[in-house]
Formats: C-alpha cells, structure tokens, sequence
C-alpha cells in the first residue's frame, strides 16, 4: 500500500510503501522502510509461499522449456548437450578488389556473413557454424530478417502399430473349416 503526506512549508509531498499485517493482537501497519527481513516460523507457510513465487517466476519465463535427458548404461561419463533455434538465414555479402591492370597482383574475392540476433539473450560462449547448401545470391537485402520454413518430421508409425480391434457393433462371425 502507499501512503502518501504533506508536510513542511513550503508543503512537500512524499510517498511511502507501508506493509499491513494481520496478526493475532489485530492489523498492524509498518513503513517498509522499517523492515530488515521478514521470517516465516510456519514452516508449512513458507513452502506455501515458495511454491506460489515458483510458479510465478515459471507463468513469466514462457521462453523456458524443461529438457529430461535419461541415460542407458552404467557409470560416469562426459556428456555435451546442444540445441537448436530457429533463425534468420545468414546473409552473404561479396567484394571483388581487382588491382590495377599493369599490377601483377591476383583478383582478391572476399566473402562477410551478416548473422543477427533476433533473441532477447547477449550471445556467450556461443559457437556458431555457418553452413549453406544453397546459397541465396549475391545480391540480397542485408537488414530485413529472412526465415527458411523447415520440414515437419513425422516418427515412423512401425513401432507403435497395433492390431486393429472391433467395437461392439460389429457382427458375431463364425468361420469353420471343411466337412
């Protein structure tokens, strides 16, 4: 809650934070100016309490995806762990240097790659591989960001096939065999 006062001449306005409790003696009122550190005796209460800022801090991130690895086999070992995110495709940009004619010098081709940043996150210890296997051309809008929709990957249905069954509406069918 904010408390707000007029005091002094000429009159000033201030604004304060006040925290009300309820406790056993009745409601209480505390600049929270006043507070150091607030400690919860119930230990019930505080799981309540850190339980419900969890989910808060979780309904915020909706960024955030839990990732469950399981491992097959015994004992330890070294594990690196990847991902992938969607992005602009790189852009490419050329510069030819052609030396003066009566130079002897070779033609100079030289090649930028153009990668954006289009995640709300500064890039750290990131490792960054630029791989085309189609390259656009070479002339292309350097500044719109540009995106490749990618195939939808279907699993393979043979390892969860299952006899077919019939409902109860099918028939009774008796099949017998020669006489």
């Amino acid at each position: 809650m904010l408390k707000t006062t007029v005091h002094g001449q000429p009159p000033v306005t201030t604004t304060e934070h006040i925290l009300t409790l309820v406790t056993a003696a009745g409601i209480r009122t505390l600049p929270l100016s006043s507070i150091a550190s607030i400690e919860f005796t119930d230990a019930r209460l505080r799981d309540e309490l850190g339980k419900a800022l969890q989910l808060l801090i979780e309904s915020r991130d909706t960024e955030r995806k839990q990732v469950d690895l399981n491992f097959v086999g015994q004992g330890e070992r070294q594990v690196r762990v990847g991902y992938l995110v969607e992005t602009p495709v790189w852009k490419t940009t050329y510069r030819l240097d052609l030396p003066p004619i009566l130079e002897q010098e070779q033609p100079l081709l030289q090649g930028w790659a153009i990668v954006e940043n289009t995640s709300d996150n500064d890039w750290q210890r990131v490792v960054l591989s630029l791989v085309s296997g189609r390259p656009i051309s070479f002339t292309m809008d350097l500044y719109t960001p540009l995106y490749v929709q990618r195939p939808a990957v279907q699993p393979k249905l043979m390892a969860s096939l299952q006899p077919l069954t019939q409902g109860s509406s099918c028939a009774a069918v008796v099949i017998s065999g020669p006489r």
